[in-house]
């Protein structure tokens, strides 16, 4: 019996475990997280509700700075060139956004978000 709770427990701890981690990253109600990468944007288009907040996240792992810039007709706050550090902005209308980071937008390194 004993035997049986402490399996319990630790499956039941696992999977605690497992659904903050993965919520911790972009999954949370309102929330979402885009990696900029080096010459890349983790997700080029993403899809999300009104009053969502996205965080650009500058990956360890980049050796250049970059930026997010907002292009088009619907606009957002844009970022400033860094190479670490995060960018946020919370989308209260619906909406096609588009985005670049002008360091390396010749190379495709461009993303969009969709409000709805």
């Amino acid at each position: 019996m004993v035997r049986i709770r402490r399996i319990s427990f630790t499956i039941a701890v696992a999977a605690v475990a497992a659904l903050g981690s993965h919520s911790a990253l972009s999954t949370a109600a309102g929330t979402r997280t885009i990696s900029v990468r080096d010459d890349y944007f983790s997700a080029r288009k993403v899809t999300v509700s009104k009053n969502t907040l996205v965080t650009w996240r500058w990956s360890s792992s980049n050796s250049r700075p970059h930026d997010v810039v907002s292009r088009g007709a619907k606009r957002f706050t844009s970022s400033k060139i860094k190479d670490s550090g995060t960018h946020r902005y919370r989308f209260k209308k619906a909406g096609t956004y588009k985005y670049v980071c002008t360091l390396h937008e010749d190379r495709g390194m461009t993303g969009q978000i969709v409000v709805r």
